[in-house]
């Protein structure tokens, strides 16, 4: 930078470090997604179409800084946990904040089209984005953006008790959304569902799904009841996988939950078998990630991956480089 007499106003700047020895998480959200869902067309409550374009755009990210060792996202968030050793643009919080939050919404854009231009039943569409039938996708018609924060946490257990935060979240949050938009969608106005959900609690909510719609709520998919978890190949397997495949939300082919000690030793769980090609399904590969829908708030994930949080002296991913 040439050096001049306005070059005093650098003294202004300030760009505080990630408090050192600790992890921390980069946390997007989707701003005004509630408007941007329902100008694009999503299903309700869950569109396997706008979490797969969720979990690509996360992808990105993971693949961009090695210093990322777990990625959890449910609905229109993702959080991204680096590691506690990581010396990244000297931990500088803005840089990587804003680094994060740009590569994200960047890939969330970049990959809109291979996931909703193309009409609902899966087919191509041609270039415009229609089939024979006059179906269209959903093109992008306004611009998504994510905010984003940093949190650092101290110790193992802070950082498995933030990740269980999340998914027990996507779980009231889900279990909540199903009931609401059953009761929409059997007739009821959203005041009237409101006032029917109000007060409810896991138990009834269950009770209500099964009696009234006969949905077991337990089975529906795992995508759905817990998120998605993408972590590294532990073993640093090159080969390429497919993500695990959602299910549709009117109870197609379900998704079974992966045993995670399974998972540890024989590589990531098949696909399951059976079941048309479902509307939307992201058919993406990720080298080197594993793509899961299963359980973080006990141990057995992290006695599977232990990895994670404590990484063989001499196997810490490279550092980036600015």
């Amino acid at each position: 930078m040439a050096c001049s007499r306005f070059e005093y106003v650098k003294t202004f700047e300030h760009d505080p470090p990630i408090l050192p020895n600790c992890w921390f998480v980069v946390r997007l959200d989707g701003r005004a997604f509630t408007e941007f869902t329902a100008r694009h067309g999503f299903e309700k409550p869950n569109d396997p179409r706008g979490l797969a374009l969720m979990t690509r755009a996360a992808a990105a990210v993971v693949n961009k800084f090695n210093e990322i060792v777990l990625a959890f996202g449910e609905s229109d968030e993702y959080s991204f946990l680096f590691r506690r050793d990581t010396t990244l643009w000297g931990r500088r919080m803005s840089k990587i904040l804003t680094s994060v939050v740009s590569l994200f919404t960047a890939a969330y854009v970049f990959s809109w089209n291979d996931v909703f231009g193309r009409p609902r039943d899966g087919s191509d569409g041609g270039e415009c984005g229609a089939d024979e039938s006059g179906a269209e996708g959903s093109r992008l018609q306004c611009c998504p953006s994510f905010d984003g924060r940093v949190v650092c946490y101290p110790s193992e257990q802070n950082v498995r008790d933030y990740f269980s935060w999340r998914q027990a979240d996507c779980h009231v949050n889900n279990q909540y959304n199903t009931c609401f938009w059953s009761l929409v969608k059997a007739g009821e106005s959203r005041e009237q569902a409101y006032e029917t959900l109000k007060g409810t609690h896991t138990a009834a909510k269950n009770e209500l799904l099964y009696q009234r719609f006969g949905i077991n709520y337990a089975k529906l998919p795992a995508i759905y009841r817990k998120g998605t978890i993408i972590i590294r190949d532990p073993a640093g397997r090159s080969g390429r996988r497919r993500e695990q495949r959602t299910a549709q939300a009117d109870g197609g082919c379900h998704e079974k939950d992966p045993p995670a000690s399974a998972a540890a030793t024989n590589g990531p769980p098949e696909e399951p078998s059976g079941g048309d090609e479902d509307a939307g399904r992201d058919k993406a590969t990720y080298p080197g990630l594993w793509v899961l829908h299963e359980d973080l708030i006990g141990d057995r994930f992290w006695e599977a991956f232990p990895h994670i949080l404590d990484p063989p002296a001499g196997k810490a991913a490279a550092k980036n480089k600015t």
